[in-house]
């Protein structure tokens, strides 16, 4: 029985999707913007977009309809509290059905998206191979004490606007402290860092190895780890603006060819490989 002929074509098409994944306060934010800074300059349009907004619409969804649900507690610091996991994955799906059609629209358009989890095990399954060839995954990284610390800053930052909010005239509402105009004024309770990303640096090191070898064994068209794991913007700017440009640019305006493709991701695989069992199989 001979086999059953089929075409497929030359080459993938160039990327149109960036997930940018890490810890709450890693440096996704930051990683966005200057991409944006970045494609301001060229014909590319961007759409920006993340989970936090959609797990905040589900906190107050659950709040007003099924508070029975309890994936969520209020929190008066920050908003809300995430208590059961299973918000991660039902605040995955109305973000996929509000930006996947802008990333598959047009071309000359990319979608960035932040993706914030304890864990990648299952999130990438229900997404075709195909899909995932016309993607980049940015994962960044710092450590969970460093990221922890940035939240508590973000929470001053929060309470410095609330105040405003209170002294304004016009009555604004409270709430008006949570609008997402500013992408990282955000905070992520300390309590939900240890109760779902890690108790301490050592479960946080664990984490991310098992993180980088699910994140790159992704058949993305690239996986790239950044660090970002000091404080001050303007080191991790350039980082960013480096990966940018050598790592990113040249993917969202040409196509590859499959057995290039191929053979780039084999090499890239050996890499990460050769350097987790260098560091023993942690970071």
């Amino acid at each position: 029985m001979g086999l059953i002929p089929f075409t497929i074509p030359a080459e993938i098409t160039q990327v149109n999707f960036i997930w940018v994944v890490g810890s709450p306060a890693s440096g996704k934010s930051s990683f966005i913007r200057e991409l944006r800074t970045t494609l301001d300059r060229s014909a590319i349009v961007l759409i920006q977009g993340g989970d936090y907004q959609c797990l905040q619409a589900l906190f107050e969804l659950e709040l007003r309809d099924s508070p029975d649900k309890k994936r969520f507690r209020p929190d008066p610091d920050c908003q809300f509290e995430v208590v059961d996991e299973s918000a991660y994955d039902d605040a995955h799906r109305p973000m996929c059905q509000r930006y996947l059609p802008g990333a598959a629209s047009k071309d000359g358009t990319v979608v960035a998206l932040e993706l914030a989890r304890p864990r990648y095990e299952h999130i990438f399954l229900s997404y075709t191979i195909q899909s995932l060839m016309r993607c980049l995954v940015v994962h960044v990284v710092a450590p969970i004490d460093l990221c922890m610390r940035r939240n508590e800053r973000r929470g001053g930052m929060l309470a410095e606007k609330r105040r405003r909010i209170e002294g304004s005239p016009g009555g604004r509402p409270l709430t008006d402290v949570y609008l997402f105009g500013e992408v990282d004024l955000h905070r992520v309770p300390e309590s939900v860092m240890r109760r779902f990303y890690a108790k301490d640096a050592a479960e946080d090191r664990d984490r991310f190895s098992d993180q980088v070898r699910v994140l790159s064994s992704l058949p993305s068209r690239k996986y790239v780890c950044m660090y970002n794991d000091t404080d001050g913007y303007d080191r991790f700017a350039g980082r960013c603006r480096d990966v940018i440009d050598g790592e990113v640019i040249p993917f969202l305006v040409a196509g590859e060819s499959y057995r290039d493709y191929f053979r780039r991701r084999r090499r890239e695989l050996l890499t990460v490989s050769d350097s987790m069992e260098s560091d023993g199989g942690s970071s």
